[in-house]
């Protein structure tokens, strides 16, 4: 094998090129890959499930004049790829974002609902499966500003706001918990007396 010495412009040229092919074929990391194509915000909803099939959980609120409807739609692809959370509105993607790993989902082995586990920021599909489902849900829907919003925030850009409250009741030897979600986020937990 014969080694042979390149000049420093070529090794230069060279180095350019590859970072560039690097660059140009490396897809964000928020991106989602479904059959080969990069989804972005602006595909249809048809579009999407046809690249990416049903998603694992689908959430869909309505304001109460029936003007607006948004839907968030959760891929769960297991541990080794990201957990991604669509928003669409009118039937179109607007936002994507990820949301750490997934998880095998129905193991056999996962352990039960570790109550104190249960922290703010943590998405609706990832609760769901960590807890399961509640024993009453309580869900409230109208335009608002999810809470972390600057309270000085201009009233023009609130939002539609689905609230919901997860009651869970673990048993007697476990403080019952209300879980408050905006927009498929936890952002509120209380304690409260011993279940039953």
């Amino acid at each position: 094998m014969t080694l042979t010495r390149c000049s420093t412009r070529m090794c230069h040229a060279a180095r350019l090129a590859a970072l560039a092919a690097i660059i140009l074929c490396a897809e964000p990391a928020w991106a989602l890959r479904c059959d080969g194509k990069i989804i972005d915000t602006q595909e249809t909803a048809s579009q999407v499930l046809a690249l990416c099939g049903e998603p694992d959980l689908r959430d869909e609120w309505t304001d109460h004049h029936g003007y607006m409807t948004q839907e968030q739609w959760y891929y769960n692809f297991g541990p080794r790829r990201l957990l991604h959370i669509l928003t669409l509105r009118g039937g179109r993607l607007v936002k994507l974002e990820t949301d750490g790993y997934g998880f095998i989902a129905n193991r056999a082995d996962t352990p039960g609902c570790r109550p104190n586990e249960i922290q703010t920021g943590m998405n609706k599909l990832y609760l769901d499966h960590l807890c399961g489902k509640p024993e009453q849900i309580q869900v409230y829907v109208g335009y608002g500003h999810p809470t972390g919003y600057r309270h000085d925030y201009h009233r023009s850009h609130s939002s539609l706001l689905k609230r919901e409250e997860w009651h869970y009741n673990f048993g007697p030897r476990l403080l019952r918990r209300t879980v408050i979600l905006e927009n498929g986020r936890v952002t509120y937990i209380e304690s409260e007396g011993y279940g039953d």
